[in-house]
């Protein structure tokens, strides 16, 4: 996604959050720390910003018309995995590509792969996929949910965020003397060259792929 489309689904989502009025004094604190905390969120600079909004959305107590446009399917479709869990399995690719981008993110080895090969100046979802040997929708969604940069390589400072996350061990916790040094490479050879060099240089590391 785009900045621009961010904006927008983080000002809709905001109106969620509008507190009632005749609302009781507790409540209305409680939604006012709420609301203050919003405002504190950077969004547009979290590279997750579609998985973690999509939590969000999960609460809501209305529907979301903005996410039946083509730039919101992954959040949605993150929304209906929310919805679905604890259910008997879907059949739908969607949902299969959102639990399929679930386990990306927790597979190290994988997602450090994913996340590089996102960063090449080439990238694609497709051509990540092809690559490491996933389902293009799997990268598509891993890609919008989890490490949402390919509509935002002219962007420098939320790059730099994106690339501390990627080598923050736990995500979000980045601390420069902690980088696992084989994780830096890869994502060096992504922010420096062709998503080529990163599955080159995974397999000369001995990276195991989804292929």
């Amino acid at each position: 996604m785009t900045a621009d489309h961010i904006r927008r689904l983080h000002a809709e989502w905001l109106e969620t959050t509008a507190i009632p009025p005749g609302i009781d004094l507790r409540s209305r604190r409680i939604r006012e720390a709420g609301r203050a905390h919003i405002a504190e969120w950077d969004f547009l600079r979290c590279p997750d910003y579609g998985g973690a909004i999509a939590r969000q959305l999960l609460y809501a107590e209305r529907t979301f018309a903005l996410l039946d446009e083509p730039p919101y399917l992954w959040v949605r479709k993150a929304v209906e995995h929310l919805q679905a869990l604890g259910k008997p399995p879907s059949s739908d690719p969607g949902l299969l590509a959102v639990s399929e981008a679930n386990e990306v993110k927790k597979s190290a080895d994988i997602r450090i792969i994913v996340q590089a090969g996102l960063l090449a100046s080439d990238a694609k979802a497709e051509t990540v996929a092809a690559a490491v040997g996933l389902a293009a929708p799997v990268v598509e969604a891993y890609a919008t949910l989890f490490f949402d940069v390919l509509d935002r390589k002219n962007e420098p400072g939320y790059i730099q965020v994106a690339v501390e996350a990627a080598l923050s061990r736990p995500f979000w916790c980045y601390d420069a003397t902690k980088v696992n040094e084989a994780d830096k490479r890869l994502i060096l050879a992504g922010l420096n060259g062709t998503v080529a060099d990163v599955m080159a240089l995974a397999r000369s590391s001995g990276r195991s792929l989804a292929n």
